[in-house]
């Protein structure tokens, strides 16, 4: 029986935290981080949580799961709703893409975190490339990719 810190590799060793030495993996790799590229991607809700930086922001996490980008991570956010008509709607075009509906005096981030946690609908929607001027210097800068809101929708 293996524990939550083992596995069983596909030759049928045990692989466990125990039986590496971590002082010995080759750590080098690519320098640069790589943000996910433009395009189209089928998503899963991974979860969602009130933002560390934004107070009442909703931070979501989805992965993509198909294409050579599966598995990665992409973040977006939604603000709180007297931000504009905008917000409402695209949490609304989120929710229905997921096969759920928001209960009534039912937080966006906890409404999220259920349907995630009872196995949400997969959805696309477009990743587009951000790029912003930086506040302080004006400088032309790229950040990581936004999720269109309004290109949500349900996964065929």
């Amino acid at each position: 029986m293996n524990t939550m810190t083992e596995s069983t590799e596909a030759n049928g060793t045990t692989l466990s935290w125990a039986s590496l030495n971590l002082n010995q993996v080759d750590t080098s790799g690519p320098t640069e981080r790589t943000e996910v590229p433009a395009g189209n991607y089928t998503f899963r809700l991974a979860g969602a949580k009130p933002s560390p930086y934004q107070a009442g922001t909703t931070d979501i996490d989805l992965v993509i799961t198909e294409g050579p980008q599966a598995k990665r991570h992409v973040f977006a956010s939604l603000p709180t709703p007297d931000k504009g008509k905008w917000v409402i709607q695209a949490a609304s075009i989120l929710i229905k893409a997921l096969g759920g509906t928001h209960q009534t005096g039912e937080e966006l981030v906890d409404t999220l975190n259920r349907l995630a946690s009872n196995g949400a609908s997969p959805f696309s929607a477009d990743v587009i490339e951000n790029h912003y001027n930086d506040r302080t210097t004006g400088e032309a800068k790229v950040g990581r990719p936004r999720v269109q809101f309004f290109s949500i929708q349900a996964a065929a």
